[in-house]
């Protein structure tokens, strides 16, 4: 059984990989600063930085937010620098990739570093259903399979370290791409005075499933996400990263006019 198992940042979701590990008989400890704050449902969350790099080996950070990963790895409390038996940094958020890859030259040679974006709503995390992408070596994300497994359906390995967070970029980006034109033919429609669930009945019988947005906490799956202003945002931030993968003189026109629109729309509540 893996030992040293810990998790950092996100604590809803945490909290719940806590739960579908401790179900599993797998022992692992998560941290964050206001844990006490946060309050952890009986699991084993601690505030106390030192007590937790103690014989922490792997290590799952789970957070959006770049500046929080750079906070736990980096600048707080450090552990890529600090964790002295840190073996396996696993990312386990959707960060850009450029952030991603340039982690490697930032933390020490000998600590494995694996990129394990993931798709699904909490509810999803809840069950332990989530879809994974993990990019590293071959022999440690075998390695990790017995961690993976209790939290996620579907796992596939996109090659070395950063071709995940790539992979999952992408299919996001055309996901926001997806979404941003549905709410166009939703408000052109509506001006023809056609009924918005004839139109998403029609779209879903033609295209069997449309791959209704970006991945989006909370969100459960639909046709197309419930536009609010805050998904909307989301879907934006998918492009920026998408942007942010994007090759050399690669053309940029068509993104460009993904983010215009996205930007440009106000949220839409569906019916």
């Amino acid at each position: 059984m893996m030992k040293g198992l810990g998790l950092a940042g996100n604590m809803r979701l945490a909290t719940a990989w806590l739960g579908l590990w401790r179900d599993e008989g797998i022992h692992a400890r998560a941290y964050h600063p206001r844990a006490l704050a946060v309050g952890a449902e009986g699991h084993a969350v601690t505030h106390d930085a030192d007590s937790f790099r103690r014989g922490l080996r792997t290590l799952f950070v789970c957070t959006d937010d770049l500046l929080e990963c750079e906070e736990i790895l980096l600048d707080g409390p450090a552990f890529a620098k600090t964790a002295p038996d840190l073996e396996t940094i696993v990312i386990a958020a959707t960060l850009p990739p450029r952030f991603v890859k340039a982690l490697r030259g930032r933390i020490k040679a000998h600590i494995t570093l694996i990129d394990a974006p993931w798709s699904g709503t909490m509810r999803m995390a809840q069950r332990g259903a989530l879809t994974m992408l993990l990019g590293g070596p071959g022999d440690v994300v075998a390695a990790l399979e017995p961690v993976l497994a209790p939290l996620a359906t579907s796992t596939e390995r996109m090659g070395g370290f950063g071709s995940a967070m790539a992979a999952k970029v992408m299919k996001d980006f055309l996901a926001a791409s997806s979404t941003a034109m549905t709410r166009l033919a939703l408000d052109w429609a509506q001006a023809q005075g056609i009924e918005e669930r004839r139109l998403l009945n029609v779209i879903d019988g033609g295209r069997n499933q449309l791959a209704g947005g970006a991945d989006l906490p909370d969100q459960s799956t639909q046709i197309v996400p419930q536009l609010s202003e805050g998904v909307m945002a989301a879907l934006v931030k998918e492009v920026e990263c998408a942007f942010d993968a994007a090759l050399t003189g690669a053309s940029l026109t068509p993104p460009n006019a993904i983010r215009q629109v996205l930007t440009a729309a106000r949220g839409r509540a569906l019916h």
